[in-house]
C-alpha cells in the first residue's frame, strides 16, 4: 500500500489502525481504498510481534476430560467470557495441557506469546501452578478459588445459594430432604456441603447419612448417587443437588425408576 501511494509505511499503519498519530482524511481515504483494491487484511501475528500484544485471552479449564468441557458450569462461564471478549475485540484460546506435575511445560506454553492473560476456571485446591515464579510474567485470575487463594478471583456465594434453595423446599412443605454433594477437594463442594448441614441443623430437620450422597459434581455422578438414594426402603421427599449437573443426573435416575418428579420427590440444583 505504501509503495502504491508513495507514502511511508508508518502513515499507512496510522491510517489503518486509527492512530496513534493523526492522518489527514484525504490520505486516510486513499489508504483504505487502496487496501480494499489490494485485498489487504491485517496480520494479527505480525502486529503482535511489533506491539507485544495478541488481543487473546487464555482459558485454563478445570480438566482436560470430555466431562469437564461438557459440564454446564464450564459452558456457562465460557459463554460469559466469550461474550465479554467479543465486546473488547479479543479472541479466546483454550489450553488443554495443564495438569499438576507438568507446571514447567505448561508455563512454557503460556509464555510463548500467544496470550495477554489467563483465566483459570475452578482449579483444584492446592494446585502448585500459582507458586511457579514464571507465572507472574502474565496477568492471571481465577474463578471459584479456595478461601486463601493467592491470586485475584471471582467466586459465587455458596452459602446463600444453598440456603435459598433449601428454604424454597421447606416452603413447599418438605421436611425429609437429601443431598447430592460435589467434590470435597474444591471449596465450592466443601462450602455447599457445610451450608446444607448447617441449614438442616438450624431448621431442626432430620439429617440422615444415607440420604447424603457424593455426586462428584457431574451428571454421571449425580445419576449413580441418586440411583442409590432412590432405591432405599425410605427415600426423602426432596433432594438438594449442589449443582445443576447432579440434579440432571437425579432426574434421569428417577425417570428410570418410574419415580415421578415432583409428585413423589422434588429436586433442586
Amino acid at each position: 500500500i505504501a509503495r502504491a501511494l508513495n507514502i511511508s509505511t508508518s502513515t499507512v499503519s496510522y491510517a489503518l489502525n486509527g492512530g496513534p498519530r493523526t492522518v489527514p482524511e484525504g490520505v486516510k481515504a486513499r489508504v483504505l481504498a487502496t487496501a480494499a483494491d489490494l485485498g489487504y487484511r491485517p496480520n494479527r501475528l505480525a502486529k503482535s510481534m511489533v506491539t507485544g500484544k495478541t488481543s487473546t485471552f487464555g482459558i485454563v479449564p478445570p480438566g482436560t476430560s470430555i466431562l469437564a468441557a461438557a459440564s454446564p458450569y464450564f459452558q456457562i462461564v465460557l459463554n460469559g467470557i466469550l461474550s465479554a471478549a467479543d465486546e473488547v475485540d479479543h479472541d479466546v484460546l483454550i489450553f488443554t495441557g495443564f495438569r499438576d506435575g507438568n507446571e514447567d511445560r505448561f508455563i512454557d506454553n503460556v509464555l510463548d506469546g500467544r496470550v495477554d492473560g489467563l483465566i483459570f476456571l475452578a482449579p483444584p485446591k492446592g494446585t502448585q501452578i500459582f507458586a511457579h515464579p514464571e507465572l507472574t510474567k502474565v496477568p492471571h485470575v481465577m474463578t471459584n478459588c479456595w478461601l486463601d487463594c493467592p491470586v485475584p478471583a471471582i467466586n459465587c456465594d455458596n452459602e446463600s445459594g444453598i440456603r435459598d434453595a433449601l428454604k424454597y423446599l421447606v416452603e413447599l412443605g418438605h421436611r425429609d430432604i437429601g443431598m447430592l454433594y460435589g467434590k470435597l477437594d474444591l471449596d465450592d463442594g466443601i462450602q455447599r456441603h457445610a451450608a446444607f448441614m448447617e441449614f438442616m441443623k438450624n431448621a431442626q430437620l432430620p439429617i440422615r447419612a444415607e440420604w447424603i450422597k457424593d455426586g462428584d459434581f457431574t451428571p454421571a455422578g449425580g445419576y449413580t448417587a441418586a440411583y442409590s438414594l432412590l432405591t432405599q426402603d425410605r427415600i426423602p421427599t426432596a433432594d438438594m443437588g449442589s449443582n445443576d449437573a447432579m440434579a440432571v443426573g437425579f432426574v434421569r435416575a428417577a425417570a428410570e425408576l418410574k419415580i415421578s418428579i415432583p409428585d413423589q420427590v422434588s429436586v433442586v440444583g
